[in-house]
C-alpha cells in the first residue's frame, strides 16, 4: 500500500498532500467517530496563514532512536530466537542421525521386584547387564517375608503401594486372577506361541487362562526320591527303588531297624503329618498313581478333576480312601514313627534312607550337614507303569497395577532368555551351592547328567499341578486344602475308617476349590 493509501480516507485527511512519514493511526482505527471531531490544532489571531508558521512535524511521526532499555529487551529477544532457531536445528540432527525416525525422550524407570527366597546378590548378576543395556531403570529389590505375603500383595497393590514385579507360586494362578493382580503377558513382547516354544508343557498347564499366559517362569522343580546311597547298600540295596508297591516296599523293611519308642533307623519318612516335610504332597503323589489309569488323560485338568470328583464318583472316593490307607501303613508298620524328627533333619542325619522333597531342600541338606553324601532318583513308578509327578515352583509376575507393565515384562523376558538364565545359574552354585532346573525346553539337554536335576528333568513330560502344597505360606488355597488332608490322616491314625477319613476330607477340598474358583 503506497503513502496515499495510509492518509486518506472517505472523511478526508488531517494532514496536508505534503508527503509525511508513513504511521498507522491507532485511534483512527479504533474510535473512528472521536476521530471526526478532532479539530486542528488553534494558532493565535495574529498569524493568519498555516503557510506563515513554521511549524515542525508531529513528534509521533518521527523517528527516535532507541534507548538502552529498549537495546537490552531487542538483546535478549534476539538471543531468545537464536536458541530457538539453534534447537530446531539440534532436533533435526537427531533426526537425521536416527535414521528418519524421531526419538523419543528417554524417560527414567524405578521397577519394585517383590522375591521371596533369593537374596539379592544372587540376582545382580542379571540385574546389572540389564541395567547397563537400560541405564534408565532402576531395581529396587525387596526380599519379602513368606509369611503373610499374600496378605500384604493382596492389600497394597490396588492402593499403588505394591510392587511391580512380584514372584508367585504356580498354584495360584487361578487365585490371583480372581483378586485381579495379574497382568496378562503383551503379545508384542512374547506371543502365546513363542512362550510354548520356550517353556515346559507343566509352565503352559500352569500359567495360561483363557488363552493369555500371566508369567514367566526361571527355573522349574518338583518331588524326587532322595535316598542315602550307604544305608541302602548297608542292607544289600544297589540303587534307589523305582517301583512304588515292589521294590520300594522291599527297600523300607529291609533297612528299618524298629525300637520299642519307634524306629531307630528309617526306610522312609512316611505315615505322619507333623514330622514329614511335604507329606500333602505326597499324599496327592499316591492318590493319583492309585487312580491313574492312562498317562493319555494326564494333565492339571485331569488332575483336578479327578480331586475334585473324588467326593462324587464313588470309585475315586474309592481310590482316595486306599491312599490314606497307604500313607498311613508306613507308620502303623513302624517304618516311621512320631519319635523321629523333622524328616528333613532326620535325613541329613543319616537316621532316614529315603525321603521325597523337591530339589530346592538339596543345599538345605548339605547345609546341614556337609559331609553327608546323597543321591536324587526319579518318583517311583506306580502299578503297571503308570507315572506321575507333582510340581512345586515360584514363578515371576506383572502386578495389573503397575505404571511400568511394559518395562517390567521387558526385564522378566530378558531374565528367560538362554545366557541369563545361565548366568543365574551360576549365581545360584556360587551362593547356595547348587543351580534350579532351567524352565526352557531347549535348555533341558544341558542338565540330561546333572546329578541332582536330571530326575527331574526326566519327569517333565508326565508332571501335574495340584493345589496342596506345603510352605507356600498363603494362609488360603493350598494352606486349606493341607488342612483337609492332614486331618485325614490323623484321623485315620485314631482309629477313624479310611473311607470316612477321606470322605470328611474330600468334601472339605471341594468347598475350599468352589471357593477360589477352581474348576
Amino acid at each position: 500500500m503506497d503513502f496515499q493509501d495510509k492518509t486518506k480516507s472517505d472523511k478526508g485527511s488531517i494532514y496536508s498532500d505534503k508527503p509525511e512519514p508513513i504511521f498507522e493511526n491507532v485511534v483512527a482505527q479504533k474510535y473512528p467517530q472521536a476521530f471526526e471531531q478532532m479539530q486542528p490544532e488553534e494558532v493565535p489571531a495574529e498569524i493568519t496563514s498555516a503557510q506563515e508558521v513554521d511549524r515542525p512535524a508531529p513528534e509521533v511521526l518521527q523517528y527516535m532512536p532507541s534507548t538502552a532499555h529498549e537495546k537490552k529487551y531487542r538483546f535478549f529477544f534476539i538471543g531468545a530466537v537464536t536458541l530457538f532457531f539453534l534447537g530446531i536445528l539440534f532436533v533435526l540432527f537427531l533426526v537425521v542421525r536416527g535414521g528418519g525416525g524421531a526419538t523419543a525422550p528417554v524417560v527414567p524407570i524405578t521397577l519394585t521386584y517383590w522375591g521371596l527366597w533369593e537374596d539379592e546378590k544372587v540376582l545382580a548378576p542379571v540385574f546389572e547387564k540389564y541395567k547397563k543395556a537400560n541405564p534408565h531403570v532402576t531395581i529396587v529389590y525387596e526380599k519379602r517375608d513368606p509369611k503373610g505375603y499374600l496378605t500384604w500383595l493382596q492389600g497394597r497393590s490396588p492402593h499403588g503401594k505394591g510392587p511391580d514385579i512380584f514372584r508367585y507360586h504356580n498354584t495360584w494362578v487361578p487365585h490371583l486372577r480372581n483378586l485381579d493382580l495379574l497382568a496378562p503377558l503383551p503379545n508384542e513382547i512374547l506371543s502365546a506361541a513363542d512362550f510354548e516354544k520356550t517353556f515346559h508343557a507343566i509352565h503352559q498347564q500352569d500359567l495360561k487362562l483363557d488363552n493369555r499366559y500371566y508369567g514367566l517362569p526361571l527355573y522349574v522343580d518338583g518331588l524326587v526320591l532322595l535316598y542315602n546311597p550307604d544305608l541302602l547298600r548297608s542292607a544289600g540295596i544297589a540303587s534307589a527303588p523305582k517301583l512304588f508297591a515292589g521294590d520300594m516296599l522291599d527297600a523300607v523293611s529291609q533297612v528299618t531297624v524298629k525300637g520299642e519308642g519307634g524306629p531307630l533307623t528309617a526306610g522312609i519318612a512316611l505315615g505322619t503329618t507333623n514330622n514329614v516335610e511335604h507329606f500333602s504332597e505326597i499324599f496327592g503323589l499316591i492318590f493319583l498313581l492309585n487312580a491313574l489309569e492312562s498317562q493319555g488323560q494326564l494333565n492339571n485338568v485331569w488332575a483336578r478333576n479327578t480331586f475334585v470328583g473324588s467326593t462324587k464318583d464313588q470309585n475315586l472316593m474309592s481310590r482316595g480312601s486306599e491312599a490314606v490307607q497307604i500313607y498311613r501303613e508306613f507308620a502303623e508298620s513302624g517304618y516311621w514313627g512320631t519319635n523321629m524328627p523333622n524328616s528333613i533333619d532326620a535325613f541329613a542325619q543319616g537316621k532316614v534312607a529315603m525321603i521325597f522333597a523337591p530339589t530346592w531342600q538339596i543345599p538345605v541338606i548339605r547345609a546341614k550337614n556337609p559331609d553327608f553324601v546323597f543321591r536324587s532318583a526319579p518318583l517311583p513308578e506306580g502299578l503297571q507303569g503308570r507315572k506321575v509327578a507333582l510340581a512345586n515352583y515360584w514363578v515371576e509376575g506383572v502386578s495389573k497395577y503397575s505404571p511400568n507393565q511394559v518395562e517390567a515384562w521387558k526385564l522378566l523376558t530378558f531374565m528367560t532368555e538362554s545366557e541369563n538364565l545361565e548366568l543365574l545359574f551360576q549365581s545360584q552354585v556360587q551362593h547356595r551351592g547348587m543351580g534350579m532346573a532351567y524352565p526352557r525346553s531347549d535348555m533341558k539337554n544341558k542338565l540330561t547328567d546333572h546329578q541332582e536335576l536330571s530326575p527331574l528333568m526326566a519327569q517333565l513330560d508326565y508332571m501335574v499341578s495340584l493345589p496342596l502344597v506345603s510352605r507356600t505360606f498363603d494362609e488360603a488355597l493350598n494352606d486349606e486344602v493341607i488342612a483337609y488332608i492332614g486331618k485325614a490322616v490323623d484321623s485315620a491314625g485314631q482309629g477313624v475308617s479310611y473311607s470316612a477319613a477321606f470322605s470328611q476330607a474330600a468334601q472339605g477340598i471341594a468347598q475350599t476349590l468352589a471357593k477360589y474358583k477352581i474348576e
